[in-house]
């Protein structure tokens, strides 16, 4: 610690000024970290402030040095992810620091509200999204953040790591930097499978059950409602690609499915997370060529029969075809490396290894 400092503080967010500076933190951490951060939606921000929306008990934290701010993080529960982990678990998440001391104080804060809550561990980063998202970059801070993952730099996992925290679920993020020119299935390659594309609007109600049963397995999954799934693609309809959510059915059932976006996160940089009708409007003139895939998965009754294979097939011909220029997929669990071999024979690699972590409170 630096004798001449200024102590830093930390305080719950309570007037309108301050929520400002919550969410135009990370434009005020260096250049670096506005070219490589991923913000989070103002509009989700402000809700949790207001203490609306589908996640209640969320407070914003702002860490000062003086009169400079100088970190931010959030707290918050979850009875789903308590009884998947089977533990009482402070949450934390929109950890944003960098200065390792800056995180510790905001780690010291967290923790004191666990032990008042009576939780038995704290956990994160974790963002209060439907199901678990989010944990710290531990390698690969060079490469920017993409949409729906989350990016800081070393100091947060020098922190948390100093402070005794354990690393849990580790994970990876991909990238294929040239879409793989391939031919898609033919109709005898699919035999009974028929091909569908669903379009924008609807989707969540489409692809929400399968989407549940399919991760339903994984530790860290939490069953997502069909509001909360409204909620988190709500403003996103627009700019996502038809071409690029193909499902399969059989026999009228949903079996296996991908959701692909165009990948909006340079302008969310430069506006500071707002996604208004403006920012909207100017990607639908300008749709981003990089996309990302969000999610995709095959229901446990059709696994095991290809139709993950066939289905990535048409999915590579399908941006070929729409000129995306590359792939980034999200959040590859190392417990699950059938997923990650589809995108290594595909020419990708890893570009983030992520994290989250756990801490015993006493």
């Amino acid at each position: 610690m630096n004798p001449g400092a200024a102590a830093i503080s930390v305080a719950p967010v309570r007037e309108l000024s301050e929520l400002g500076d919550f969410i135009d933190l990370p434009l005020h951490l260096g250049e670096e970290y506005r070219r490589r951060h991923v913000p989070l939606l103002a509009t989700d921000i402000k809700q949790w402030f207001r203490g609306r929306g589908w996640f209640p008990g969320i407070d914003l934290l702002l860490a000062r040095r003086g009169g400079e701010v100088v970190g931010r993080a959030i707290t918050h529960r979850s009875a789903a992810l308590d009884t998947k982990l089977g533990i009482r678990a402070q949450l934390f998440g929109a950890l944003d620091a960098t200065d390792p001391e800056v995180v510790r104080a905001l780690l010291a804060e967290v923790e004191v509200r666990g032990r008042l809550a009576g939780c038995s561990q704290v956990f994160g980063p974790v963002t209060p999204l439907p199901n678990v998202t989010g944990g710290a970059v531990t390698a690969g801070f060079e490469h920017p953040g993409f949409m729906d993952t989350t990016w800081n730099g070393p100091a947060v996992p020098e922190a948390l790591e100093a402070a005794g925290y354990q690393r849990w679920g580790e994970a990876d993020t991909w990238e294929v930097p040239q879409i793989p020119e391939v031919s898609a299935p033919t109709a005898a390659e699919w035999g009974r499978a028929r091909l569908r594309y669903p379009g924008r609007f609807g989707l969540a109600k489409r692809l929400l059950p399968a989407l549940n049963a399919s991760f339903e397995q994984l530790p860290y999954f939490t069953p997502i409602t069909a509001a909360q799934m409204k909620s988190q693609t709500s403003g996103l309809e627009l700019l996502m690609d038809p071409k690029l959510i193909p499902l399969v059915e059989i026999e009228g059932e949903l079996a296996c499915f991908a959701l692909v976006i165009p990948d909006p996160v340079g302008i969310l940089r430069r506006r500071g997370g707002r996604l208004g009708l403006p920012e909207l409007l100017r990607l639908l003139r300008h749709r981003p060529k990089d996309a990302v895939l969000i999610i995709q998965g095959t229901l446990p009754e059709y696994q095991g029969q290809g139709l993950l294979s066939l289905l990535t097939r048409q999915l590579y011909a399908n941006l070929r075809a729409g000129g995306y220029r590359q792939l980034r997929v999200t959040f590859i669990g190392r417990d699950n490396p059938a997923s990650a071999r589809v995108f290594e024979k595909a020419g990708g690699h890893r570009l983030h290894a992520i994290s989250f972590y756990r801490r015993e409170l006493s």
